[in-house]
């Protein structure tokens, strides 16, 4: 049998491409501070930092379920999303592949920390296709962990987007917000490397059932 060959993206944030400046935090997404309770470890927070966490725990957490999976990111750099996706469609010729991406969430709001948003959700290029039928059937696995945490619920787990990496890959693909970094309670869970674990392992057990 044919192994699924997954391409791992961790969203954007980390060095520019001289390696001189964070592009990340901007106002919305410094470290939060609330009820005398300071979040992140009291430092800044940096998104691409939080995603490459999921997305190297994920890749190691499917690796041992059997999978092959392969970075498109740059373990410091921001690099441009387009060149990733341009990777994983070259290298997934002729491949049983799908293309998931790691990210965390902000509502931008001017009170930090914001107290509405809050939860998980993933995004796809189309309900119909093969990604959306994934997301669909692996987002309610991811919410109930969310559940089991204390975070409340987002009023849709999967959307349909045309966004550059549901609507540019050639495989399904399926880019995950999991959880809002400028949410006290959500920011709570993004460092905790139970939560991670737990949250992983239910994307990872799906895709098991669903792809090998």
């Amino acid at each position: 049998m044919k192994k699924t060959l997954i391409f791992v993206n961790a969203g954007h944030g980390g060095m520019d491409d001289k390696g001189q400046t964070l592009t990340n935090p901007i106002d919305g997404k410094k470290t939060l501070h609330a009820n005398g309770k300071f979040y992140h470890n009291g430092s800044w927070f940096y998104e691409g930092s939080s995603n490459r966490d999921f997305a190297l725990e994920f890749i190691a957490a499917a690796s041992l379920a059997g999978f092959i999976c392969m970075p498109v990111f740059d373990a410091q750099l921001d690099t441009n999303r387009l060149d990733r996706i341009n990777l994983a469609n070259t290298l997934a010729k002729g491949k049983k592949s799908i293309y998931l991406s790691f990210h965390s969430n902000a509502a931008g709001s001017t009170v930090n920390p914001q107290t509405a948003a809050e939860g998980c959700c993933a995004f796809v290029g189309s309900l119909s296709g093969t990604g959306g039928k994934l997301a669909a059937e692996i987002m309610p696995d991811v919410q109930a962990v969310f559940d089991k945490w204390g975070s409340r619920r987002r009023a849709q787990l999967v959307h349909d987007k045309s966004l550059d990496e549901t609507a540019r890959t050639f495989m399904p693909s399926i880019l995950f917000e999991l959880g809002f970094f400028d949410n006290a309670n959500n920011a709570d869970l993004l460092i905790n490397p139970y939560f991670r674990k737990e949250v992983i392992a239910a994307i990872v057990a799906k895709l098991k059932t669903l792809c090998q």
